[in-house]
């Protein structure tokens, strides 16, 4: 049994060691950054150049502005969407840092962005902004290395909170209106007409592309590169140094 000043303690310390990795604090920073040099642009009236040069589209990549795969990850639409996405940075790049170092999580971070870009050409529309790819990739990344920890306070393990979010991610993509995919369409309707039309204002096709990219990186290193035991070893190695 666990009590309340023992659970406290462990937060406590979580915490502290959460606040000493530099690359994650220095991630958010760098959005923080990027969006209020956005905020500057829009007020100079460079808005609609801005994001159409960094932004991610069809029309931009025909236009052979390639950098838009990974550079639409570092703009964002407003402070509520920035502020979500940071603070998912901080939580699950701090943990990622601890567990497997700052080089491993920006580089999960980066291949979650580019896969987000790709499955929004292809199942998306629209202009993409936002690192909610980089995010989900983290996120299933770590569910997938530690798939039978308990999700608190949800109470599911983290193998059926990844799964159940990737299939949630494509089924939004799919049935998109917008994309006119036959079947899906219909529950897309339908959840327009129920009210919930702003749901498809979200990249689920982006959250949907990082998030497999995170799980197929976990389970590339879950194989011989990387046990579970080697995994909580190279963990408490960390922290310890921490």
């Amino acid at each position: 049994m666990i009590s309340s000043g023992g659970m406290m303690n462990e937060l406590a310390g979580d915490f502290r060691r959460r606040v000493r990795m530099p690359a994650s604090w220095l991630l958010v920073l760098a959005i923080l950054l990027v969006h209020l040099w956005t905020l500057v642009e829009i007020g100079s009236g460079n808005e609609v150049v801005w994001y159409e040069w960094l932004g991610l589209s069809r029309a931009g990549i025909g236009e052979f502005r390639y950098w838009q795969i990974f550079s639409h990850g570092w703009l964002h639409g407003s402070w509520g969407h920035l502020l979500v996405n940071a603070v998912l940075m901080w939580l699950l790049g701090t943990r990622m840092e601890l567990m497997l170092g700052w080089r491993v999580m920006l580089g999960v971070t980066a291949s979650g962005i580019v896969a987000g870009g790709l499955a929004h050409l292809l199942l998306g529309h629209g202009l993409l902004v936002g690192i909610s790819g980089g995010a989900m990739a983290l996120l299933l990344c770590l569910a997938s290395l530690s798939p039978d920890a308990r999700v608190l306070p949800l109470g599911v393990s983290a193998r059926n909170l990844g799964r159940g979010l990737l299939i949630g991610e494509l089924l939004l993509a799919l049935a998109d209106p917008m994309l006119g995919m036959p079947g899906f369409s219909l529950l897309g309707g339908w959840l327009v007409d129920q009210g919930f039309a702003s749901v498809f204002q979200l990249g689920h096709a982006c959250h949907f592309g990082g998030g497999l990219m995170g799980m197929l990186i976990a389970r590339k290193w879950r194989g011989p590169r990387l046990t579970r035991e080697k995994l909580r070893l190279e963990r408490e190695k960390r922290e310890l140094d921490g």
